[in-house]
């Protein structure tokens, strides 16, 4: 299950010494329930007005202990490959959508 970003799986190696690397992807059950109470935590935040600005990211190892600080602000992609750091999308996007922004 792929969506909104949540993942539900994870790749194993698997192979011999000797042998060219295979990975294949192994869904995790407890993952996937995970996964669905986020969506649905997502969705209900949504719905009261309780998210924040911006995009958040969480990220939770179910195969590792839980630790502290799930979830940061999304970053930009460093290599800059992203639509919003193109100039004349954001030049559009501002001159369509600035009634928008400002209220």
């Amino acid at each position: 299950m792929y969506t909104e970003g949540f993942c539900t799986g994870a790749l194993l190696p698997l192979g011999e010494l000797g042998t060219p690397r295979q990975e294949v992807h192994v869904p995790l059950a407890h993952q996937a329930a995970l996964s669905g109470l986020l969506l649905a935590a997502a969705a209900v935040r949504k719905a009261l007005g309780l998210n924040g600005l911006g995009t958040q990211i969480t990220r939770i190892n179910v195969m590792r202990a839980l630790g502290s600080d799930l979830t940061q602000p999304a970053a930009k992609d460093p290599r800059g490959i992203c639509i919003c750091h193109d100039a004349d999308f954001r030049d559009v996007y501002k001159s369509k959508y600035a009634s928008a922004l400002e209220g």
